[in-house]
């Protein structure tokens, strides 16, 4: 109780929603702005991380090559 005989802690009905600039927002573009966001940081996560480990996937992709290569000289003699 505050010194007006009132509850001081009284619950907000409606939470206020604000975009990622901070302004004022309805509910639904505030949350598509957040996913938005969220977005962006993984795919930059993604990317780094598929940068960082671009020699092995390269790795990966000439064994691929070289066994289809090898496949079809195997072909060819057959």
């Amino acid at each position: 109780m505050d010194l007006f005989g009132e509850n001081a802690l009284i619950k907000h009905e409606r939470s206020i929603d604000r975009d990622s600039k901070g302004r004022f927002a309805k509910k639904m573009i505030a949350e598509a702005d957040t996913a938005k966001r969220k977005a962006k940081s993984y795919q930059l996560m993604y990317e780094s991380e598929r940068s960082r480990n671009r020699g092995f996937w390269e790795m990966i992709r000439q064994k691929d090559e070289e066994i289809i290569r090898l496949r079809n000289k195997l072909k060819d003699y057959e």
